[in-house]
């Protein structure tokens, strides 16, 4: 890492901007050193497992909001499935009724058009006796 420092306007050498390290004065020592790196070494491995465990109640939370979601598009479901039962009935009750009325007219247009006709006819026979 290169790390170049200014003061100002005024460059700064390397040597007077370098970063102080946490490692400084413990080369000498080297069982410091290894403690250091163990504990290094352990911390990440409590990092690791925490992370892990928060992924883990992440995806637990996950799952559940899914499942709640899952049981209410369910519920809805269930509701227009219903509903559309419901207007599927009442549209084919009021097609039949529709089918029905249609009859009906049409049956009394043809009464009225044999009483319509009656007379005509009557008359017809009238003159078929005469001949």
């Amino acid at each position: 890492m290169c790390f170049r420092a200014t003061q100002g306007s005024k460059k700064v050498s390397p040597s007077e901007s370098r970063m102080p390290s946490y490692f400084e004065g413990l080369d000498n020592n080297p069982d410091i050193i290894e403690i250091t790196i163990f504990y290094s070494f352990f911390l990440h491995l409590y990092t690791l497992d925490f992370a892990d465990i928060l992924i883990k109640n992440l995806l637990i939370k996950a799952l559940d909001i899914e499942r709640q979601c899952v049981t209410e598009l369910e519920g809805s479901f269930y509701v227009l499935s219903s509903e559309h039962d419901r207007i599927k009935m009442t549209s084919e009750n009021k097609l039949t009724n529709a089918n029905n009325l249609v009859a009906g007219v049409q049956d009394r247009s043809l009464e009225v058009k044999q009483s319509w006709l009656l007379p005509f006819k009557e008359k017809e026979k009238v003159n078929e006796i005469e001949l």
